[in-house]
């Protein structure tokens, strides 16, 4: 058991510099719109794997298609770099949704990055 909690902390920090420079790059586009950056997944930080992450916004569901097009621009290099897939959403979505999402924010404490 320790080595899965080893694994994970290392997985954490790992990720902490790519979470970081995201939500202050998401904070210059969207300041207090931007509710919360959830990591999902494993969280492996390998070299070669995806880093999933939930961008959630305080803005209605109907208007997020061209935030999430938008920040895709924006934030292209660094996605490309970090090989990082956003899902952007509602907190109206985060509240009902039933994939793994949910599962993260239902059992996550929110992290300060």
């Amino acid at each position: 058991m320790e080595e899965l909690d080893s694994d994970s902390s290392n997985a954490r920090s790992g990720l902490l510099p790519v979470l970081v420079e995201l939500k202050r790059r998401l904070e210059d586009v969207y300041g207090n719109e931007l509710i919360d950056l959830i990591p999902l997944g494993v969280g492996r930080s390998e070299d070669s794997a995806d880093i999933d992450v939930a961008v959630v916004l305080k803005k209605k569901e109907e208007r997020l298609n061209s935030d999430t097009k938008s920040i895709h621009e924006k934030l292209e290099k660094l996605i490309k770099r970090k090989k990082i897939n956003l899902y952007v959403v509602s907190p109206e979505k985060l509240e009902f949704v039933k994939w793994p999402l949910y599962l993260q924010k239902k059992w996550r404490k929110r992290q300060a990055y």
